[in-house]
C-alpha cells in the first residue's frame, strides 16, 4: 500500500510519466509500477495516453489531482478499489482550485517527441499519429 501512495504522489506531480521514468525516480521494480498504475487506471485515477502510453493523472472522472496530504484513502488491490474518503462538497472546493499542469512542450521537437514515440519500457519506437498513414 505504500507504494501505491508513493506512486500517487509522485503521479500528481508531474503531467506525465512512462512506466520506466516512475519506476527509476521512485526505486521500483517496472512491473510493480506498471501493476500499480494498471488499478489507478482501472480505479479512473490515472489514464494512459493512446499515442506515447505514457500516464498522467485522469482528467476527466478522476480524483488524483485532487488527493491532499492527510486523506483517507482505503485501497483494496484484490478488487482494483481506491475509495478517497472526502466529503463531495470537498472535492467541488478542491475541484475549483485546480488547474491542470501545462504541457512541458507544446510545440517543437520535444513536443513531437512526447506524442509518438512509445515509453522505453516499449523500446522507445515512434509511432504513427493518429490519422497518419504508415507507409506501404
Amino acid at each position: 500500500m505504500v507504494n501505491l501512495l508513493r506512486l500517487i504522489e509522485a503521479m500528481t506531480s508531474v503531467d506525465r510519466s512512462g512506466v520506466t521514468e516512475l519506476g527509476r525516480r521512485l526505486e521500483m521494480p517496472v512491473a510493480m509500477v506498471f501493476r500499480l498504475l494498471k488499478v489507478l487506471e482501472h480505479c479512473g485515477y490515472v489514464e494512459q495516453l493512446p499515442a506515447s502510453k505514457q500516464y498522467r493523472p485522469a482528467q476527466h472522472g478522476g480524483s488524483i489531482a485532487l488527493v491532499r496530504e492527510g486523506d483517507e484513502i482505503d485501497i483494496d488491490v484484490a478488487r482494483r478499489v481506491v475509495d478517497l474518503h472526502v466529503a463531495e462538497l470537498e472535492l467541488a472546493r478542491r475541484l475549483e482550485h485546480w488547474s491542470p499542469i501545462p504541457a512541458r512542450y507544446e510545440a517543437g521537437v520535444f513536443a513531437t517527441y512526447a506524442t509518438l514515440v512509445s515509453s522505453a519500457s516499449e523500446g522507445a519506437v515512434t509511432r504513427p499519429s493518429h490519422g497518419a498513414q504508415s507507409p506501404p
